[in-house]
């Protein structure tokens, strides 16, 4: 099979600038603050420089849905005159689990070094699960290396993931065991045509536990950078995809994949051909692949889903939640 993927590693992080620090009675009177349009395009270039190591127009690249322009009234921000110092946002969704449920998403959370320590990150993440009550969500989600302090702020670890440790071997393995050995001569792999995107968004539509989503986002979703595609297709007809990467946050990791198990592991299967060994996400509803993946002697770690924060107590949460990687930020 020729090559038609082309896997990159991470970029390298390039530290900025410090800026003066702030005194504590300072920030104390600093406010945090709804984003206008006419500060969104420095608010986004400084989070840029932060997170991305200013490498401009990253963040939208990576996060279409949740950045886009008619969005700006989701970020909070606490600025020191016109500089932004600290930021978080929100995005509302409604996930499936598989009855509907209105979740909120935290992220791109950031304080400028030489402000950080004055609380101003936490008064930012207030503001939003404020904004998250108002707009009926139940939960507030968020994903983070440093528990211990999203702890002090109500949040913590929920659900369960799997994260599968596989390669083409065991890929192939797995779906022999499912009663496929050769791939069909009528089987055809490839990356997404634009015929394909409304049949990958329909197979995503019939998994459990998922986003609603509108027509057309995904597509947008799957261009983000260092993100890679790959479908199964039969007489024209998709029967699988799985996507690998996501910007700097999903490098060496499936985070989404739709479809009949032995052809996701075929897409899995050619995916780790290309770029060696993939960490594969999995949670609820993820039978038969992942019982596949187990007999095939794949390795597995299981962790906590995320953060949560229960935002109405009066809504009891579902027992399993599960978001796929195109869907948080």
């Amino acid at each position: 099979m020729a090559s038609f993927l082309r896997c990159t590693g991470a970029m390298s992080a390039t530290p900025t600038t410090p800026q003066p620090s702030l005194t504590t009675s300072r920030s104390a009177s600093l406010e945090v603050a709804s984003v206008d349009l006419h500060r969104r395009a420095s608010l986004i270039e400084w989070l840029d420089d932060g997170l991305r190591a200013g490498r401009h127009g990253r963040l939208e690249a990576e996060y279409p849905v949740s950045l886009q322009p008619n969005a700006i009234e989701t970020h909070r921000a606490i600025y020191d005159g016109d500089r932004p110092i600290s930021h978080a946002m929100y995005h509302v969704v409604t996930v499936r689990a598989p009855l509907p449920i209105r979740v909120g998403m935290i992220g791109l959370v950031y304080t400028d070094p030489a402000a950080r320590g004055q609380g101003l990150a936490r008064r930012c993440i207030e503001s939003c699960c404020e904004a998250l009550e108002h707009a009926g969500a139940a939960v507030a989600l968020l994903w983070s290396d440093k528990p211990a302090f999203y702890e002090r702020l109500g949040f913590h670890p929920f659900g369960e993931e799997e994260r599968w440790i596989v390669d083409a071997a065991v890929c192939h393995v797995a779906r022999r065991g499912l009663g496929q050995g050769a791939l069909s001569a009528t089987l055809e792999m490839d990356t997404p045509q634009s015929s394909d995107w409304a049949s990958m968004e329909a197979l995503y539509a019939s998994k459990l536990f998922r986003v609603d989503r509108e027509p057309g986002q995904l597509e947008r979703l799957a261009a983000a950078p260092e993100t890679f595609c790959v479908v199964v297709r039969s007489q024209g007809r998709v029967l699988a995809y799985a996507a690998l990467g996501r910007g700097d946050d999903f490098q060496g990791v499936v985070h989404e994949w739709a479809g009949a198990a032995q052809y996701v592991l075929a897409c899995l299967e050619v995916l780790c051909a290309e770029c060696g060994p993939l960490f594969v996400q999995a949670g609820p509803g993820s039978e038969p692949m992942a019982s596949a993946l187990d007999l095939a002697g794949a390795r597995s770690i299981s962790d906590s889903f995320a953060l949560a924060r229960v935002l109405d107590p009066a809504r009891p949460l579902p027992s399993s939640l599960y978001l796929w990687g195109f869907d948080s930020i």
